[in-house]
């Protein structure tokens, strides 16, 4: 991370403001939008660690994104109560070098509204591979809460969560703790020094990886599509949401749409379906809910990268057989959705990732895998090993 000369006072970038002159892409992976989580609401501040990955590429001017509102599956975004203030926030990629402070609008502290988009000035910095530290100090009122990530901070990659202030430190701190879920940017974005493509991650649960554990081999991602766009050094955003079904997210994207186009998103891996089979929803249903998050996404001008639904089955002994699966409700429709994903029903997809293909027992296409174990641990999502094999299945060359 080289450290240029200060670029001239730019204000931050309110939502509805002009942006940066060049085009802002994601610095790197593991940025995330916020679901629904937050502070236990008797902490009034804390300082968090974070570490963002990079594989290629590198971005100048970095800026950071911070937006209070979150995603819920009920009608409508979800809107925080609570404003929270951004104290101060530095980044950093050595722990023997000093962390640049970051401001808005030349302050330290920014407070950020409910349902509010905020991202800071430019840093003179230029971030590269292998990535770098975001520290933040967050703030709120007595009894109010900030909002968290749904991933825990990683002791591997020296994140952490501390009470101490310790933004401005140079030397790695001994009072961050890890395995608590995290806080900071929702993005952090940069002028790219090449054409870079950056991807979002949308979808339900297998979206942000539920059933995966975090791994050196898998980089400490989360999921089978965190794991293949990191391992092929794409920048990313997760956006995933627990219990997310695809008429929920055309009904309901909004926090998901500002984040996206705060990052300069190009691609969009959108994993869903799930839960509106286990719902009942038809083909005709199906295939109409799709074309209209289809159509969503596509009319930000993104290309589309649809992920098969893999199998729904329950079981008789824990999955450790196919033998013991039986296929749930709505096995048809499902297996007919695949199908018509893969014959690419809409112009903006450009590749589809079969990880149906790849998880299903090659003597049923219904059943989960069971070679060496279970491949499951509740018939709906994939466990650490049916997440190496769908990363592994995963060809990312169609997104340029």
């Amino acid at each position: 991370m080289a450290r240029l000369a200060a670029p001239p006072p730019v204000f931050p970038h309110i939502e509805g403001q002009p942006r940066l002159p060049a085009p802002a892409v994601l610095a790197g992976g593991r940025h995330e939008v916020f679901q629904n989580g937050q502070s236990n609401g008797t902490e009034t501040v804390a300082t968090y660690q974070i570490f963002r990955t990079m594989a290629r590429g590198a971005v100048v001017r970095p800026r950071l994104v911070f937006v209070n509102q979150g995603m819920t599956t009920a009608t409508g975004a979800l809107a925080f109560a609570d404003a929270f203030t951004i104290d101060k926030a530095s980044v950093f990629s050595q722990f023997d070098t000093a962390p640049v402070p970051v401001t808005f609008n030349g302050a330290r502290a920014v407070t950020v509204a409910p349902g509010q988009v905020v991202v800071s000035d430019p840093l003179p910095l230029r971030l590269a591979p292998p990535g770098y530290y975001v520290r933040t100090r967050v703030a709120v009122a007595s009894g109010q809460r900030w909002p968290v990530y749904s991933v825990n901070l990683r002791g591997e990659l020296n994140e952490g969560k501390g009470s101490a202030d310790v933004v401005d430190q140079a030397p790695k701190p001994s009072t961050l703790t890890a395995g608590v879920l995290g806080f900071g940017p929702n993005a952090v974005i940069g002028v790219p020094e090449a054409v870079t493509p950056c991807v979002a991650i949308l979808g339900s649960s297998s979206a942000y990886g539920q059933g995966d554990t975090a791994e050196a081999a898998g980089g400490y991602q989360f999921g089978y599509l965190a794991r293949a766009l990191a391992r092929d050094g794409l920048p990313f955003l997760r956006g995933g949401l627990q219990g997310d079904t695809v008429a929920n997210f055309v009904a309901n994207w909004t926090t998901r749409r500002r984040v996206m186009l705060e990052s300069g998103v190009t691609h969009a891996v959108l994993q869903a379906g799930s839960n509106d089979v286990a719902g009942g929803a038809d083909l005709a249903t199906m295939r109409a809910r799709m074309t209209a998050a289809f159509d969503q996404v596509a009319g930000l001008g993104l290309k589309i990268v649809p992920v098969t639904i893999t199998p729904l089955t329950d079981s008789a002994n824990g999955w450790a057989t196919a033998a013991g699966q039986t296929p749930r409700a709505g096995e048809a429709v499902r297996l007919a959705v695949n199908d018509w994903l893969r014959a690419r029903p809409h112009g903006a997809i450009v590749d589809v990732w079969d990880t149906a293909a790849a998880l299903q027992a090659p003597s049923n296409p219904s059943l989960w895998r069971t070679d060496g174990g279970a491949w499951t641990a509740d018939g709906t999502h994939a466990n650490p090993t049916a997440h190496r094999a769908a990363a592994a299945a995963i060809d990312t060359r169609a997104i340029v």
